[in-house]
């Protein structure tokens, strides 16, 4: 597993599960967990039934980072033009953070019910999440 940086949060290379080393305050009313202490153009919550299937594309120029709170899912990433269904698989669980960098075809297949956070770099106004976006057939 790989470690992001506060410094170059948004790499462009191959995703995956990541570890983002903000950490945990712990203190007797409970825990804060910083989940992004960076900027980024848009934040939300995606929750999935069991047998959804989301993404199945591509964006041009943004990245975005899943924080899985509970649930479970298959995570799937390839080159533009690679045939996705090839793609290796990686299994994500709740407490999981899966890193998404541009240009990286990707799909999310979801086994139970699954709350996310994405954390994305660029907006996330449907006219311009639409703009970058380049679907792809399965």
């Amino acid at each position: 597993m790989r470690t992001a940086s506060r410094e170059n949060p948004w790499p462009d290379g191959i995703g995956g599960l990541v570890a983002l080393g903000l950490g945990e305050h712990r203190d007797n009313n409970g825990a804060i967990t910083n989940l992004a202490e960076f900027a980024s153009g848009g934040v939300a919550l995606i929750e999935s039934v069991p047998g959804a299937v989301r993404s199945n594309h591509f964006h041009k120029e943004d990245c975005h980072y899943l924080f899985t709170l509970k649930g479970a899912w298959v995570y799937q990433e390839c080159a533009p033009g690679e045939n996705i269904n090839e793609a290796p698989s990686i299994q994500v669980y709740a407490g999981d953070t899966i890193y998404t960098p541009p240009r990286r075809v990707h799909r999310c297949t979801f086994l139970t019910p699954t709350t996310l956070i994405s954390v994305s770099k660029l907006s996330r106004s449907e006219a311009e999440h639409e703009a970058d976006v380049v679907r792809v057939a399965s």
